[in-house]
């Protein structure tokens, strides 16, 4: 485990893992929003401006 948490250590310290690390985060929330933002509810039978 030791030599694990080293190793881990080892490559965080790249400029380019953090930078994708970084940036899958950033799509992640992104992808993670998307799909809420299009929900809506659907009451049928309900009087409503845009149902004409």
């Amino acid at each position: 485990m030791r030599l694990f948490r080293l190793e881990v250590k080892r490559i965080m310290k790249s400029r380019r893992t953090l930078t994708l690390l970084a940036v899958s985060l950033f799509m992640s929330v992104i992808m993670a929003y998307l799909p809420i933002s299009y929900e809506s509810i659907n009451r049928p039978g309900e009087f409503s401006l845009s149902a004409l």
